[in-house]
């Protein structure tokens, strides 16, 4: 099995109505086949303040990987008694450095309230007539629309850091495409989310530099 350098992943929203154990449980699972070498948490692992009663086996992995960890601000994390979180990190690597964000810095009309609310609303759909298909069709357009701003937000970030390659998450939709900020490209990458509804996903980066999504449902 090829090593990993890193494992970058965000969004699970721990405490909030999109929380989803399964999606923790299987981002664990990922990442104890793997055993990369740094895990980047890339913003959103709390929901605000809210602290539920259960445990969340990813938050109990998290706390016992002996490896290098990275937490970084989201917009709705909150300061955590056994976590420093970072606003951006970047990642040297072969094939050219990495910048990480959130990426809600460049979501300047507030859209990640109004895809809340979706998220929320569709998920109650699906649950009601037990379509998860609806559900996903309903999200799409937000998460595309989401992409199309945070992809040249956070390119124009990496140049300004020397970096040719950059990961968000934030809008929950994993996705990959070359942005070009004056003649140079810059390879964007979504890691996509953890979140109900969505198929959860996480961001690997090889030794040798290269990176993939990968869909955990299939990776695990």
């Amino acid at each position: 099995m090829r090593k990993l350098q890193a494992v970058v992943l965000s969004d699970l929203h721990f405490g909030s109505g999109i929380y989803s154990a399964v999606h923790a449980l299987l981002a664990v699972a990922f990442l104890k086949k793997h055993q990369p070498g740094t895990i980047i948490v890339n913003g959103d692992l709390f929901d605000k303040k809210r602290r539920p009663k259960q445990p969340c086996p990813l938050i109990q992995f998290l706390r016992s990987f002996s490896g290098k960890k990275v937490f970084i601000w989201g917009n709705h994390d909150h300061d955590h008694p056994e976590i420093s979180m970072v606003p951006e990190y970047i990642l040297q690597a072969e094939q050219g450095n990495v910048y990480i964000a959130h990426g809600h810095h460049g979501d300047s009309s507030h859209h990640f309230f109004k895809q809340e609310i979706i998220d929320l609303a569709a998920l109650f759909v699906a649950k009601l007539f037990g379509k998860i298909a609806l559900f996903r069709s309903m999200q799409k357009p937000v998460y595309r629309f989401l992409g199309s701003r945070l992809a040249r937000y956070m390119a124009q970030k990496a140049k300004k850091n020397g970096c040719s390659r950059a990961v968000a998450g934030h809008s929950h939709y994993a996705e990959f495409q070359e942005v070009v900020i004056r003649d140079q490209v810059i390879s964007y990458y979504n890691c996509g989310a953890l979140v109900a509804g969505v198929e959860p996903s996480c961001l690997g980066i090889y030794t040798d530099g290269e990176m993939k999504i990968f869909y955990l449902k299939h990776a695990s």
